[in-house]
């Protein structure tokens, strides 16, 4: 669950105390100067008396908000993670619609400079201090699986109380970006980038389709919504259209 105590300073009961809305501002300009502290340095090389300094505060006022580095690490992190677009799509919109425009934003903020930078600072310094890989977990988790795994359950495309399916929906519909990372490809321009987003989601309602345990909604035949790529079924296999609705009728397929 997400905890929002890991964001926001602790308030005291003194008078003259600051308002909600200056300790907002005050921890957002603390993350921002964190964030910016923790990519231009590394993980190793920033320190708390360092961003103490950069973000104007006392190493003293720093500990009270923050316990130590990891903790400040992982407040910048789910700071990040809360900018990731969010799954509120009206009722009669089709699925595909909303997986489509929802991968699309998200490969958007992944590829901005704050959250690539993220990205790299953690593969070069995840193996040198595994206290990082559980905080990126957690926000992967939090802010991407959890939600879309919520959503795609409504829709009968996800076990109850499992996350398999949304994780490998996720894995690739990120392929872009984690190829960008990893293997130092480039990444696809924004045409390009929802054409394989929409690729992917077809081929997901057609493996959820012929996926027998799990009932899943019918592919759109809308040409709208069609891949750029179609799959073509192989050869003497049913289609994902004739298997759905032989399941419907009760048949075998």
């Amino acid at each position: 669950m997400k905890d929002p105590s890991l964001l926001a300073p602790p308030t005291t009961g003194r008078r003259g105390r600051p308002s909600p809305t200056d300790i907002r501002r005050r921890t957002a300009n603390l993350l921002r100067v964190a964030r910016s502290e923790f990519v231009r340095n590394g993980y190793r090389r920033t320190t708390m008396a360092r961003i103490a300094a950069a973000a104007g505060v006392t190493k003293r006022t720093l500990y009270l908000w923050h316990a130590d580095k990891a903790a400040l690490f992982r407040a910048c992190v789910i700071e990040g993670a809360q900018r990731f677009p969010v799954i509120d799509a009206p009722a009669d919109e089709p699925i595909d619609l909303t997986l489509g425009r929802y991968f699309s934003e998200l490969i958007c903020e992944l590829t901005s400079e704050d959250s690539n930078a993220m990205g790299r600072l953690f593969l070069r310094e995840g193996s040198e201090f595994p206290e990082m890989a559980p905080i990126i977990e957690r926000g992967f988790n939090d802010y991407i699986v959890s939600p879309l795994a919520e959503y795609l359950r409504r829709h009968g495309l996800e076990k109850a109380d499992a996350t398999q399916r949304t994780e490998l929906l996720v894995m690739m519909a990120l392929a872009p970006v984690h190829n960008e990372l990893l293997l130092g490809r480039t990444m696809p321009d924004a045409t390009a980038a929802r054409a394989h987003v929409k690729f992917v989601v077809q081929f997901f309602f057609e493996a959820s389709a012929h996926h027998a345990d799990v009932p899943c909604e019918p592919p759109p035949e809308s040409a709208d919504t069609a891949p750029d790529h179609p799959i073509e079924a192989p050869t003497q296999r049913p289609t994902d259209r004739q298997t759905w609705n032989t399941r419907r009728r009760g048949e075998k397929p």
